[in-house]
């Protein structure tokens, strides 16, 4: 009776497992009194989760994040930690590069995650994506290895990183991190993946992991791309299961888009090779590409959102025909769109952009720019004829770049053929204006893009006329 009064007056966190281990141990009621009210102090806690619990806490972490499972984690569930799960959630058992990349380790991780191949499995062009994700800041010790992960980069310096039988590598490794600060802590970790241009098997599958302090310089960026690729291509699962990279994939990195140009922006395309009968046709096309025609693609969705943020800036803005277009001048025009009622979305809330990776938003911001070159300019005065036409052609560009990606019922050539309106019309206005219209940097991913759009689709005629390309996945 004491018992179930106390359970009925408490939330008792883990009760369940409570019961469960109680039964396994063959506890007393006087024990399990005991330890019922330690849990209710937040003293004692049951880690006998069931099969059931495991899965649960996997299905809220990933679609709630880390924050609801934590939640869950102290609540009277009890559900299990993320370091609980994090072995279940493992899909590859991938290798860690610690200090020096080690070709031994990619040609591990390139097995891991190609190996295994479909039935229908075909060979196609692939992608070499690179970025950076956030990890949690701190070093660890690797028991296959008996190595000290989590160092940045820089640690290839240093004379060993092996743990060994003595505290000497941990006092070099103290020394360098405190007093000498030439090795950091990783706080993110560089990744390097590949992904096929295939409609079915297209995922990203990572193939180095390095920790990194975002310190380096853009030589060693270079390093790092031409030891993955070159290991890609000598891995008997790499390019010769699957296929040769076409592209490189990354976000507007600083020191990263450098390294893009010492490897992959130095051999031009002649007319004996291969790919110059499908491209010797495209004016203006820049022809500089890597050793084997790789080319550098700068991820379209990153570029969208970086023009929302010019046009939204009040002070900055697109400099189009002498005319400064931002957040001021497109409010005022936005109210003239027909088809678009405001009452139940501010024009304000266009611009506002809380959530840094709300694609669609910027998507429907570019479509009611594309949508101005539709207005009607016939009771439109001289000074607003002036400055229709600039909004009309900053309409043209933005429909251009972004219905290729969204309009389903474009055929392959409807949307390369959109993709160069807006180079040349870029181009044009770029070669006008400069600065004033796009910052350097963005011109050239945007360019990048278009041009590696280009190339993807004259390497897949090249090898197989009937593969399908999709421009989703550049």
């Amino acid at each position: 009776r004491t018992l179930h009064n106390l359970i009925a007056a408490n939330e008792v966190p883990a009760l369940n497992r409570l019961f469960r281990a109680a039964k396994e141990q063959r506890w007393g009621i006087a024990e399990l009194l005991a330890r019922t009210r330690l849990a209710i102090e937040g003293k004692y806690r049951p880690h006998n989760y069931s099969d059931y619990e495991k899965h649960l806490a996997i299905l809220v972490y990933e679609l709630g994040g880390a924050a609801a499972l934590y939640a869950l984690n102290h609540a009277t569930t009890a559900l299990p930690s993320r370091w609980c799960i994090a072995s279940l959630r493992r899909e590859y058992n991938l290798v860690i590069s610690v200090g020096k990349i080690k070709m031994l380790d990619l040609f591990a991780n390139i097995e891991t995650g190609f190996k295994d191949v479909p039935p229908d499995h075909q060979r196609t062009g692939v992608t070499m994506c690179v970025d950076e994700v956030a990890c949690e800041e701190r070093p660890r010790w690797i028991r296959e290895t008996d190595e000290i992960a989590g160092l940045c980069e820089h640690a290839a310096e240093l004379d060993s990183i092996t743990m060994g039988n003595d505290l000497t590598t941990v006092r070099a490794l103290a020394h360098a991190i405190r007093e000498a600060k030439t090795v950091h802590i990783g706080h993110e970790l560089t990744v390097i993946a590949f992904s096929r241009h295939d409609g079915k098997n297209y995922g990203a599958k990572p193939v180095l992991i390095l920790p990194t302090c975002k310190r380096g310089d853009y030589y060693g960026a270079a390093e790092q791309l031409a030891l993955v690729m070159e290991a890609w291509r000598l891995s008997p699962y790499g390019e010769k299961l699957h296929g040769p990279v076409w592209s490189i994939g990354s976000d507007g990195d600083p020191k990263r888009r450098p390294a893009f140009c010492m490897n992959y922006m130095w051999r031009r395309v002649l007319e004996t090779d291969a790919l110059y009968k499908h491209l010797g046709n495209v004016k203006g096309l820049n022809m500089y590409t890597g050793k084997n025609f790789e080319t550098p693609a700068l991820d379209w969705k990153h570029d969208f959102k970086r023009i929302l943020k010019l046009l939204s800036s009040a002070k900055d803005g697109i400099l189009i025909n002498n005319l400064l277009i931002n957040k001021t001048l497109l409010s005022i025009w936005f109210e003239r769109l027909k088809g678009h009622n405001w009452a139940h979305e501010s024009i304000e809330s266009l611009f506002n952009m809380k959530d840094g990776q709300d694609v669609p938003r910027v998507i429907k911001f570019l479509c009611l720019v594309a949508d101005l070159r539709d207005l009607d300019e016939d009771d439109y005065n001289p000074s607003e004829r002036h400055t229709y036409r600039a909004l009309r052609l900053l309409g043209e560009m933005c429909g251009a770049l972004v219905e290729p990606f969204i309009l389903l019922d474009l055929s392959l050539s409807e949307q390369i053929t959109r993709l160069l309106r807006f180079a040349y019309l870029a181009f044009a206005v770029f070669r006008k204006h400069e600065g004033s219209f796009l910052p350097g940097q963005l011109y050239f991913d945007l360019q990048c893009m278009v041009k590696n759009a280009v190339f993807i689709i004259a390497h897949a005629k090249e090898l197989n006329p009937a593969m399908k390309v999709f421009l989703c996945l550049l």
